[in-house]
């Protein structure tokens, strides 16, 4: 027979209600809702027979010696009745608890969508992921040769305890035989969250942070001061997904977040227009950086880089259409090259 005390997590002394606190304390983590474990509807079925089993064999009386007695006498009596009938039962209502929630939900069209959307994301996910690593070195070096790997390298290097993780997890989880029937998911959805969180953050930082008018050192002192706090308040949290989330996610989206209102809450629309100058005998970087008439907007770097450095050829004029944001800061909303 089962270590029932040792399944439940309670002395031979426990009394019926540390039996009942510890049985709802470990349900609310066993059940298969929850833990992902493979053998998950075995830990929670031996859970309930263990509560069944030492809720209707524990005494009652508060002197230890009494209670021991009486659990003893107990036991004795209901042992038989259990190994004969009880159990059984007692398993049958525990798979029916654990199954509850998931019969229904396995047969259903939103279950098999998910999972098909759930396959779909990992695989767009692993590609991603292998351009990210290795397709960004590859293509700016062959477009800027060693300034463009090194630039590469400082934007991946930091990032590496997130794509090396998920690197590892992808070729050892992936389960190429989801690809026919769907059924397993193969990638935590856990892990997708922060990659789509770091996506997203990158997204805003070059489309909307830059095109702040706030200098390029301030951006960088402020995000620093978010994602320490992140790093800091993480160290609070036992579990890696919510240290990593934290880091690399909610922490950097709170002053993305900032910056988007600040962006989108913007009015008294005024258009600049000005001469621009490029050095073409430089070697060309990943991203051109224009320098205006009089050197306007000098100290704004992020307003004067041009993503396509093929639009700069053959032009000499600039537009920006400028807003005031709500926050107090202007933004650059629109960039016309003529």
């Amino acid at each position: 027979m089962h270590n029932y005390y040792h399944i439940l997590g309670v002395t031979p002394n426990a009394t019926l209600d540390q039996i009942k606190k510890a049985y709802r304390k470990k349900a609310m983590v066993l059940h298969p809702d929850i833990n992902k474990a493979d053998d998950a509807h075995e830990q929670f079925i031996l859970l309930n027979e263990a509560y069944e089993y030492l809720l209707k064999t524990q005494g009652t009386h508060t002197n230890h010696y009494k209670r021991a007695q009486q659990q003893a006498q107990r036991q004795a009596e209901y042992q038989k009745e259990w190994e004969q009938k009880e159990r059984e039962q007692a398993r049958e209502r525990a798979k029916a608890y654990a199954q509850m929630k998931y019969e229904a939900y396995l047969n259903s069209d939103i279950y098999k969508t998910t999972e098909a959307l759930n396959l779909i994301l990992d695989l767009f996910g692993l590609v991603f992921l292998l351009l990210f690593v290795f397709g960004i070195p590859v293509f700016t070096f062959l477009e800027h040769g060693i300034i463009g790997l090194a630039i590469s390298a400082i934007i991946i290097l930091p990032t590496a305890p997130i794509w090396f993780r998920l690197l590892i997890r992808f070729f050892v989880i992936l389960n190429f035989k989801g690809i026919v029937d769907f059924k397993h998911s193969t990638i935590r959805s856990k892990m997708m969250k922060i990659m789509l969180f770091l996506i997203l953050n990158i997204i805003i930082l070059f489309a909307i942070t830059l095109n702040t008018l706030i200098e390029l050192k301030y951006i960088i002192a402020v995000y620093s001061v978010f994602i320490t706090c992140g790093i800091i308040i993480s160290r609070f949290f036992k579990s890696r997904y919510y240290k990593y989330l934290i880091k690399f996610g909610f922490a950097p989206f709170a002053i993305n977040l900032l910056f988007l209102i600040n962006y989108f809450i913007a009015s008294n629309p005024t258009y600049e227009t000005y001469w621009y100058s490029y050095s073409y005998h430089d070697p060309s970087p990943i991203l051109p950086k224009i320098t205006l008439e009089n050197n306007r907007y000098d100290k704004y770097t992020g307003i004067r880089l041009i993503f396509d450095g093929e639009k700069i050829i053959g032009h000499g004029k600039i537009t920006y259409l400028i807003k005031d944001g709500c926050l107090g800061f202007r933004v650059v909303k629109q960039t016309i090259i003529e």
